[in-house]
Order: C-alpha cells, then sequence, then structure tokens
C-alpha cells in the first residue's frame, strides 16, 4: 500500500539533494519562526513544528535530527526548490514530478510511498550514493540448469560520494541523540560477551493525526525501512508509538548478529574539508560564539570543498554589550547600560543579532525560544537618569574592572517537551499530532 511518509521523506528530497547541489551545506542557517505560508489562508499557520513552539536560528543537521518542519520547508522553499528537490526524488525512483507543492516537504504528497520504495530510495547512502532498482530475482533456471531468464541489476549515480560521507554523518545523529535515539542503535553480544555495536543511520517519519509510523534506517550491511498503520488511517495510540522503530530494531539487530562492526566510510573521501563553525551562523566561529550564555556555540562540520565558509567569513551573530543589572526587560534580560549607570552595575555580555530581524506577523505572536538570547537592541536602562547613550554593541570597548564579578547568566532554554518523530522511550521527545485542513500533510 501506498502511504505518506511524513519525515522520512526529508533526507532523499530536501536535505541529500540539498547538499548534492550545493543549494545548502549542512552549517546553512535558516530562522525557525513561525510561518504563514498558506496563500489561501494567510493568517492560518503553515508550517508548524510537532513541539508547536520555533526555536529560531537553526542549522540544517539540527533540522534534521530534530524533526524540525519549519526548517526543511524554507530550505525546500528559499534554497533547493522544488524542481531540483522533485528530479532528485524521481532518480531515486519515486516519481511525484507533478506534486509541485511545499506540503511536500513533511511528506504531504497526494501519492504516497510503498516501504519497498522508501527503502530503495535510501539504499544511496548506503551504497556511496548508487541507486539500485529494487529486484526480486536476478535468474530463473530450468531443470536441466540452463538459465533462461537473466536480470541485471540498474544502477545510477544519484549523490557524490561526498554528499553521501556528509548525508550519513548527519543522519547517525538522528540515532544517536535524535528522533530514533536509542531504537535505531543496532548492537549484540559476541562469543566474549562483548557487546559490539553496528554503525547506524536513517529518519523517522509521521503523518497527520498519528495515523503512519515509519523508520527508513540502514548500516554499511543493510537498508531496512518499516512502517506501522492500520489499513483504514486512524491514529495510531500512545502505548503503539515507537512500533516502527521497535520492529525495525528486532529485525535489524537479528540479521546483523556475527557481523563485524565497520565505519560507513573506512576513509574521509576526497574534498571533503572541515571547518569550526558557529551552530548560529554556520559561520567559522569566533570566540563571542564560546561565550554564549546557553553554553559554546561551536562544532566541527563538514563540506563539500567549496562550499565551506572562508577564514574570513566569520560570525556576525554573536556580539558583545554592556548591559546595566538594575535593569530588566519582560524577557528579563538586562538593558543596555548608559554613561548614567553606575560602574558597579556595569557587565559585559553576550548575545545574539538576527540577521534579519523577527517582526512577527500577529501582534499575539510569541517570538522564538531564541530570542531570550538577542541583545535588547533599542532598551536603555530605565533605572538611572538619562542621558547620552553609549553604543549597544561594544566594538573598541573600555574593559569593566575585571574585579567585579560578572553576572550569572541564564540556564539554556530547553528543547523539551518534544514531539518530534517516532522514538524516545525515556519521553524526551513525545508524540503531538496536528492537524491541517484540506489535505495539506503535516507529518513531524
Amino acid at each position: 500500500a501506498e502511504r505518506p511518509p511524513g519525515s522520512a521523506i526529508k533526507p532523499i528530497l530536501i536535505y541529500g539533494p540539498g547538499i548534492d547541489s550545493k543549494a545548502i551545506t549542512a552549517a546553512t542557517v535558516v530562522d525557525d519562526v513561525k510561518q504563514y505560508l498558506l496563500h489561501d489562508k494567510p493568517q492560518q499557520e503553515w508550517p508548524r513544528n510537532v513541539e508547536k513552539r520555533n526555536y529560531g536560528l537553526t542549522t540544517a543537521r539540527i533540522g534534521v535530527f530534530k524533526s524540525r518542519n519549519v526548517v526543511a520547508t524554507l530550505l525546500l522553499k528559499d534554497y533547493v526548490g522544488l524542481p531540483t528537490a522533485l528530479d532528485y526524488l524521481n532518480k531515486l525512483g519515486i516519481d511525484r514530478q507533478n506534486e509541485q507543492y511545499l506540503s511536500i516537504a513533511m511528506g504531504g504528497f497526494n501519492k504516497g510511498m510503498t516501504p519497498l520504495e522508501m527503502a530503495a530510495a535510501f539504499t544511496p547512502f548506503a551504497n556511496k550514493g548508487i541507486y539500485t532498482k529494487p529486484m526480486f530475482f536476478t535468474e530463473v533456471k530450468d531443470n536441466s540448469g540452463k538459465t533462461i531468464i537473466s536480470v541485471k541489476p540498474e544502477r545510477n549515480q544519484v549523490f557524490s560520494e561526498q554528499t553521501v560521507f556528509i548525508m550519513d554523518d548527519i543522519l547517525q545523529d538522528v540515532v544517536t541523540k535524535g528522533t530514533a535515539y536509542p531504537e535505531g542503535i543496532i548492537e549484540y553480544k559476541d562469543s566474549e560477551d562483548k557487546k559490539v555495536v553496528i554503525p547506524s543511520a536513517g529518519k523517522t517519519g509521521t503523518t497527520d493525526s498519528d495515523k503512519d509510523k515509519w523508520f527508513c534506517g540502514f548500516t554499511p550491511y543493510y537498508v531496512g525501512v518499516s512502517w506501522y498503520g492500520y489499513d483504514k488511517a486512524v491514529e495510531i495510540q500512545k502505548e503503539e508509538k515507537y512500533n516502527a522503530l521497535l520492529i525495525w530494531n528486532a529485525v535489524m539487530n537479528k540479521i546483523h548478529e556475527g557481523l563485524p562492526s565497520v565505519p560507513f566510510f573506512e576513509n574521509t573521501p576526497p574534498n571533503i574539508v572541515k571547518r569550526t563553525i558557529c551552530i548560529d551562523s554556520g559561520k567559522i566561529a569566533t570566540d563571542l560564539c564560546r561565550k554564549d550564555p546557553r553554553g559554546g556555540r561551536v562544532r566541527e562540520e563538514y563540506f563539500i570543498e567549496g562550499t565551506e565558509p572562508t577564514y574570513s567569513d566569520t560570525c556576525k551573530v554573536h556580539v558583545e554589550y554592556q548591559a546595566c543589572t538594575a535593569s530588566q526587560d519582560a524577557q528579563k534580560r538586562h538593558l543596555l547600560a548608559t554613561e548614567y549607570c553606575p560602574f558597579e552595575t556595569l557587565v559585559l555580555k553576550v548575545g545574539i543579532k538576527r540577521p534579519v530581524e523577527y517582526k512577527p506577523a500577529f501582534p499575539n505572536d510569541p517570538y522564538p525560544a531564541d530570542s531570550i538570547y538577542e541583545i535588547p537592541e533599542g532598551e536603555f536602562c530605565t533605572v538611572h537618569d538619562s542621558g547620552l547613550l553609549i553604543p549597544p554593541i561594544v566594538e573598541d570597548y573600555i574593559p569593566i574592572d575585571p574585579t567585579i564579578e560578572e553576572e550569572n547568566l541564564p540556564e539554556g532554554v530547553p528543547d523539551g517537551p518534544s514531539s518530534e518523530d517516532i522514538g524516545d522511550p525515556i519521553e524526551q521527545e513525545n508524540w503531538d499530532g496536528i492537524n491541517w485542513d484540506e489535505g495539506n500533510s503535516n507529518p513531524d
């Protein structure tokens, strides 16, 4: 049966094609804020993250393993483009060229997919970018042993080896810390009772009102796809929500018993470079990125050579500013200091400045989660007498007396409880389906 794939479509429709066409990188950042992209319903929020909240500046990598719908849709709309995405999907054996609408970013196709189609479409991630058309036999012989039918596999290179290397690295995050943790982990005990872990990767998927659950996963040995649901599309109950992953895990654990643990790639492919980037800008990290009050916002990221940020292309999102600890705004951010603020109330802080200011479409729209870390631009101390205002962004500032203790910085905003995709038995991520009108699919 053909069923909508939910977010399981994202690697083969958006992220893989985007990286391969060099339209995006794993470090491409989009602003996950409220969107109103339905032309016929301009006041209806769409798309929406399953958690019913927005997180702000987010890299493509995080968008994958957190299964953020807004990130995927904006990348498809503004970077990859529908024609490119559907062209790659066609090369992967799934022809949906006539479905040119943004809801497919979350699996909202009029015509769904079979588990076999999805398994075949994921094979390039396990086979250095090569797609193999599904086949059920290679040879038929008569009773004398003579070959009467011989079928050769149809193969074509869809993704470059470099793209697959990066995608495998991203999709392993789904298993180790994302929506497929921990059921996506393949392990067994060997003859000496030592644990053997087989590298695995993949993507979860869920559709409207939890009617379909998917996991498309793979190892260096096999690709396996599980779908869980009912013949008549009805909501899957809470106690069943991990069943697609549990089925996948049971089968894959069994067929991998006795196999040695091998990596997806023995060596890094040529033309892959690594850069230390800021996850809020996607640019080369600076010392300020490490001083973010949420903790270091820095990671090592892989790029196809030529798509990496240059060393001079540094993060401009993180900035320093001088604040007065005697005054706060509604988000409890210390306001910018003026020349009338006493020396003992001054503190040097690090915050973020969005490349594009977020302006809510409607008065009651909430700000994204990371807005509490923005510098309070234009908001100056209201406690002390007003006077000549000092610049909000400190470039060549005079260091504050080091004997004064810096204000304790706030803890980071937690992501949970989230409800992306399938699978996190410790309830780190719960299910909360979202309904869409007029057939707009809203998988996780």
